[in-house]
């Protein structure tokens, strides 16, 4: 795919045709190029998990969902408690 830097300064062009040709083979190569790119950060960045395939991995996947919202949830909370009223952005202490 890649050429010499020797090659690109040893072609000459004597016609507007031989410019346009070389155009487009860059342009092939830019695709193809893109081509490889994309397809790789596809396979990195979004795979697809496979769908659950029986009853018990369905069940799991659930439970496992639902266990990140509920400790979410209590994490929001337990932050909300510690710093409600602006007690961590304004200085102002809790009194117990």
């Amino acid at each position: 795919m890649k050429q010499d830097t020797t090659e690109r300064s040893e072609r000459s062009f004597s016609s507007l045709d031989d410019i346009r040709s070389y155009k487009e083979e860059l342009r092939e190569q830019i695709r193809q190029d893109r081509d490889v790119i994309s397809t790789k950060w596809n396979d990195l960045f979004h795979r697809e998990e496979p769908a659950p395939q029986n009853k018990a991995q369905k069940i799991m996947k659930v439970l496992s969902m639902g266990t990140g919202v509920l400790d979410g949830a209590m994490l929001g909370w337990k932050l909300y408690r510690k710093y409600q009223e602006g007690a961590f952005l304004f200085g102002k202490r809790r009194r117990k």
